[in-house]
């Protein structure tokens, strides 16, 4: 599966065989308390850097973190940004990428194969409400 993918200040803008998507670049801890079932879907995602609370529900919740820092791309908040992002582009349990991503180019020499490395090889996540994920990024 082939995935473009630009995980920005402002949004993760997403680009896959089904469509073009985009989900505001915010993230909270999620707790219990923040979750509420009002019939919106949720990106509540869990991987190995915690449990997070995803864009839009993020957003209306008031306690979103929006991190703007030249450490972007090695933030939890960044992590969780990206696996939200391969959630949202299937619903598989098991899945291989082909991703195509970027950086503003005054980073682009500093954290390019730091970018590379991190986001290569097996992405475990959990989604609420869905079985969980293993997502093998095979090429950056």
């Amino acid at each position: 599966m082939d995935l473009g993918l630009d995980v920005g200040f402002y949004a993760v803008k997403f680009a896959h065989r089904g469509g073009v998507s985009q989900i505001p670049s915010v993230v909270t801890s999620f707790t219990e308390s923040l979750f509420s079932m009002n019939g919106m879907e949720a990106i509540t995602i869990e991987s190995g850097k915690g449990r997070y609370l995803v864009g839009d529900e993020a957003v209306r919740k008031g306690r979103g973190v929006r991190k703007e820092t030249a450490d972007w791309i090695a933030s939890p908040e960044y992590h969780m940004l990206f696996v939200a992002a391969l959630s949202e582009m299937t619903t598989a349990t098991s899945a291989t990428v082909n991703l195509v991503t970027g950086l503003p180019l005054s980073d682009y020499r500093r954290d390019k194969d730091r970018l590379r490395d991190m986001l290569l090889g097996v992405h475990n996540l959990a989604r609420r409400g869905r079985r969980a994920q293993r997502i093998n990024v095979e090429s950056v």
